[in-house]
């Protein structure tokens, strides 16, 4: 980090996360290209691999009962995937409090780099024990920004 640059993480914006995936046929509806609501479902990997990066890991939310819920998602669809494309997923990530984290993603055809969708979700981290808001402390959220697992904390 600069000397200039805030460490304060509420309101940086992350560097772009990629996640890549292809589209199976299961992801396509009767016109044969992908069905809209299989976009969340690639948008949702995308996230749960910046958790993951970012030492939240959500899968094993049993074991820490703090995770993520979707409070608001807007999709804008420009185009279309069909079977066998790969596509790739970039995301960036913005705190704006302690308990809540903004969503952009941009999905791309990778073979012609087309735009064909993009998503702002904003969401709030969850306590499912108490069924309230579970606030982020600072570390948590700059590794999450910075994609540094827990495990590689100095």
């Amino acid at each position: 980090m600069h000397e200039t640059e805030n460490p304060n993480p509420l309101g940086r914006l992350s560097d772009t996360f990629v996640y890549y995936g292809r589209v199976r046929f299961d992801d396509t509806d009767a016109n044969g290209h992908v069905n809209n609501g299989r976009y969340n479902a690639y948008c949702d990997e995308a996230s749960m691999q910046i958790f993951d990066l970012g030492g939240m890991n959500i899968s094993k939310v049993g074991n820490n009962a703090i995770g993520a819920i979707t409070r608001r998602a807007e999709y804008q669809y420009l185009g279309q995937l069909v079977y066998g494309d790969q596509f790739r997923v970039e995301s960036t990530i913005e705190f704006t409090k302690p308990t809540r984290i903004n969503f952009r993603h941009e999905i791309f055809e990778v073979d012609s780099n087309r735009c064909v969708c993009k998503c702002s979700v904003s969401g709030l981290w969850m306590d499912f024990r108490t069924g309230r808001p579970h606030r982020l402390d600072e570390d948590q959220m700059m590794r999450m920004l910075n994609g540094v697992p827990k495990s590689m904390d100095h």
